[in-house]
């Protein structure tokens, strides 16, 4: 199964905890669970070098977890809690961890998967996403026929602020590639 969405993956989170016995969801099964969608975020992942499926299990035995309690339900670490909190797409997942002092940064660091110099503002992918989504549609409908962006579908939504992340962090860095 593919996790596209960041709700996907938050409760592919709590699925591994819950399977795991562990109370903790932190910033290495947020990692675990970004190797997983069809997406940005896990293409660099792999390019990065996370090809072996041990590799990831691996990300979840350097973290202390306390056992799960009987009727208790898993909870977020503060970092993770911030990490996901408002994300939009799981590029965006990527970039946040790159940019935070947590244990899976630290793994991602040791793979040399290190974040661009510079990247674009919440505001500026949110445009381009929307703005790419109407000139991509042209060719296909027409404009009496297309959805307004806040009537589009969610996982299709992350795709496209996935592609105008890179585009923009390719412009702003001066590269084709992102990682």
């Amino acid at each position: 199964m593919t996790y596209k969405t960041v709700k996907d993956i938050i409760c592919h989170m709590d699925k591994t905890a819950r399977e795991r016995g562990v109370k903790w969801r932190d910033s290495t099964m947020l990692l675990y669970a970004l190797r997983w969608p069809e997406s940005e975020a896990e293409r660099i992942l792999r390019y990065g070098g996370f090809e072996q499926m041990e590799d990831a299990y691996r990300l979840m035995e350097r973290f202390d977890n306390e056992p799960l309690a009987e009727d208790e339900n898993p909870r977020f670490t503060p970092v993770t809690f911030r990490l996901v909190e408002g994300a939009g797409s799981p590029l965006e997942l990527l970039r946040r961890i790159q940019r935070t002092d947590c244990t899976a940064r630290q793994i991602i660091r040791e793979y040399g998967i290190l974040p661009p110099d510079h990247e674009p503002s919440n505001g500026q992918v949110e445009q381009a996403a929307e703005t790419g989504y109407f000139l991509s549609a042209r060719s296909h409908f027409s404009y009496g026929n297309l959805k307004a962006w806040d009537k589009v579908k969610q996982t299709s939504k992350e795709k496209w602020r996935e592609w105008a992340r890179l585009m923009l962090e390719a412009t702003l860095n001066g590269t084709e590639g992102t990682w």
